[in-house]
Parts: C-alpha cells; structure tokens; sequence
C-alpha cells in the first residue's frame, strides 16, 4: 500500500492479510519469506529474556547492566567494534556513523552505495520531495562492484568526502571491498558499512567477518536483536569518541527489553548452529528457484547470499515486469507465502527444510500461473487487485 520502490504497490483483494495472524508460530506459514528475525518469531529464549525484564523495569535514565553486557558481546563478535553507541533505528544508526565522520574527517560530503535510510542526508540522493535540495551537492553515489568508478569520483573530488558509506549485501567482484578500503584510506575517508540487513546473518559478525575487510564504523539494527527495536552503531575507538562532543541522542537508546533481546539473541546465534543451517536453507531456497526457472523457461534473477537471497523477473517491458511481480505476489498469498518485490527473503533458524520445500511448491505453482499468463498475454486480466 503506498507508493514504494517507485512502483505503486497493491494488496491482493482476498490474498494479503494486512495483519499477519497466528504470531505465536515461529515460522508462521503466512509470512514464511517476509520475517526480518534472524532467531524466528516469538523465539523462545528471547522471548523469555523480555517476559524476565518486564518485571524488573523497561526504561531507566542511567547506564543499564544490560548495556554493559551486550556492548562487551557485540566488541567480542564484530571485528571493527571498539566501541558501542545504541540508538533504536537502523536510519538512526547509519546518520550517527555520518556524523561521526564528518566530525572527525572535518569535511562535509558522503559517497554511498546502497540504501541507509530515510534521514535528509541519504534522502537527499534520491531527489525526494521535502528535503532541501541544498542537501543535494553534499552527497554522491557510486555503483556497486564498479572500483573504477569509484577511484575517478575520488581523484576529482575525494579530499571533500568525510565519508563511504555502503552495504555489502551483494557479492561482490574480486578484489572490490578491499580496493574500496584502500581508497578511503588513500583520501582520509571514514569507511562505513552499513551491516542493516547483514549484521548477524552473513556471520556472527556480520559482512565484515565474512568478507575479511575491516571498516572503521559500522551500523546495525533489529537483526541484533530478533526483531526488537534496537538499533547500534560500532567502531574503532579514535573515531567514536569523538560522538560524545556531538549532538547524537536518543531517549530510548537504553530500553531494557531490547537490550534483553539483543543479548539472548547474540548469545543463541553464538551457541547454536544458526549460520550453518540459514546458509543451507537459504541456499536450497535459491537453488530451487534457479531450478525453476529453468524448467518453466523464466527469465529469473536469482542473486544475492543465501541468508538474504532475492530473485527478480527479467522483462524488458517495465510494465509487464511490474505486473508478473504483483500476478507472482498474488498467487503465492493465495496459497499461504508471502513475498516481497524485488526485495530480500530472510531465512530464519526456525525455517526448517519443509518450510523451504513449502515455499518451492507454492513458487512452482504461482510461476505457472505466470508462464501461462505471459503465453496468453492476459498478465493484467488475472490481476485481483486495487490501488490503494
């Protein structure tokens, strides 16, 4: 509902539930492949770590024991993590890393690569409506995997840059991040990663142990936490301490019962199998749409890492695209999974192989639909759909 990713979004008339029901299953059929939550939903040893801290108390106006506890996880798992500042959002998290950089850098301009949130900063990048377009000069994008592009941004203007900030989310091309750390050392520039989506799913700590490139700050979010409102930004102690001189605060930065979640939840993710199994499941899960796409003669993208894997349609027709995508989320809700467009599918510790085998069968069946639809051309005829 809404206007997102540029495209008009629809709910499927008798298909989407606005309100997923039954939360007390952690792997809840209807929303099989949406779920943000690394554990799985109502996980129950972060589910009882918060029922434990109602009782005791949700906010206090000094430092909280819990604090302490999760900041000494977090700097034992996250390698550029020296310090630890909590904020409640992701978008909060990557403008505070902004901040910090440009504090520190003295300079003004950010290179991104990615999306950080809807603060003015990153907004500004998009042409977004209510934000000023002075913003407009004081950042710059560059494209993923493409070092050449970078390198002939920076030697025009990289003494003004504070800043590169990106996600890793993407494979990337031998040799890529570690030119990208090279560079921002080579101008002075802070390196930040945005680790929103892959802090606590690629590795315990997150893309930055798992591609072996250190940044100097990094962000994450709810992952840390199973889903809970907590957000964190990390990284080398030089750097962070310059965030106690500057204007950086958040009310709810010490919420005990996120804070509970977040350390129940590192805690499992340290003494369990948990990226062993999201890494196979998420590997069967793209396995099988390649497999698919094949057989039914599709043209599907199937990219991204296992966790977090996503596939797209391939048509040259953005209109057509736009509605074998909605014909492709409508029938899938139909038959009990929900998708995202375009976006990425979280797996879960609690997805187990039926769950996967599920989602197949259903993608099966929808991607028939669509084969048939595109044979006959009447894609938009089985749309069952309003604006909303």
């Amino acid at each position: 509902m809404g206007k997102g990713n540029g495209a008009l979004e629809r709910w499927s008339i008798g298909a989407f539930a606005p309100v997923p029901q039954r939360p007390k299953c952690p792997n809840i059929r209807e929303i099989t492949i949406l779920n943000q939550y690394n554990l799985g939903y109502a996980y129950p040893r972060v589910n009882t770590a918060i029922k434990e801290q109602v009782d005791k108390a949700s906010i206090v106006s000094l430092l909280h024991p819990l604090e302490v506890e999760l900041v000494e996880e977090i700097i034992s798992a996250v390698p550029c993590a020296e310090m630890v500042r909590f904020m409640k959002s992701g978008a909060e998290a990557t403008s505070a890393c902004v901040r910090v950089a440009r504090a520190y850098t003295g300079r003004e301009k950010v290179l991104h690569c990615g999306y950080h949130g809807w603060h003015d900063t990153f907004a500004a990048a998009s042409n977004a409506k209510g934000v000023p377009k002075v913003l407009q000069g004081l950042i710059r994008s560059f494209g993923y995997n493409n070092l050449d592009g970078l390198a002939k941004i920076l030697k025009e203007e990289g003494e003004q840059f504070a800043c590169i900030i990106m996600e890793a989310r993407t494979p990337p091309v031998e040799g890529f991040l570690e030119g990208v750390r090279s560079l921002a050392d080579q101008y002075g520039m802070v390196l930040i990663f945005d680790e929103i989506v892959t802090g606590f799913r690629l590795a315990l700590g997150g893309a930055q142990e798992y591609h072996k490139v250190t940044p100097d700050l990094a962000a994450f979010a709810k992952s840390m936490s199973n889903g809970l409102t907590l957000a964190a930004f990390v990284g080398k102690k030089e750097i962070m301490q310059i965030a106690a001189d500057l204007l950086i605060s958040t009310t709810y930065g010490n919420e005990a019962l996120s804070l509970a979640a977040g350390l129940a939840t590192i805690r499992e993710l340290k003494e369990k199998n948990v990226f062993e199994h999201t890494w196979k499941m998420g590997q069967k899960l793209m396995d099988g749409w390649l497999k698919l796409g094949t057989e039914l003669n599709l043209p599907l993208n199937v990219n991204g890492f296992a966790p977090i894997g996503a596939f797209d349609f391939n048509l040259d027709d953005s209109r057509l695209n736009q509605n074998v995508w909605t014909l492709f989320l409508q029938e899938a809700a139909l038959r009990g999974v929900l998708f995202r467009r375009g976006g990425l599918n979280f797996i879960s510790f609690s997805h187990k192989e039926e769950d996967i085998q599920l989602t197949l069968d259903v993608c099966r069946d929808a991607l028939g639909v669509i084969k048939t639809a595109l044979e006959k051309s009447d894609v938009a005829v089985r749309l069952r759909t309003r604006d909303i």
